[in-house]
């Protein structure tokens, strides 16, 4: 969590020294902070996002 909450304030900073202009690079950095907002309310792991701080999630069915 503690690298999510860095990332986090890394994007809003970026967000604030971004020119108003640059409107592609406002628009990524939107979805980098939602994405990591997201993951950091994620108490389990899914595909590319991993949370060692929760135990792993149990299946609830096969998937093979």
């Amino acid at each position: 969590e503690t690298s999510l909450l860095h990332a986090e304030r890394e994007l809003e900073r970026l967000t604030r020294e971004t020119p108003g202009g640059a409107w592609r690079t406002g628009n990524q950095l939107l979805v980098a902070r939602l994405i990591t907002q997201a993951a950091r309310r994620r108490r389990e792991s899914r595909g590319g996002h991993r949370r060692l701080d929760y135990p792993p999630a149990v299946l609830k069915r096969e998937t093979a």
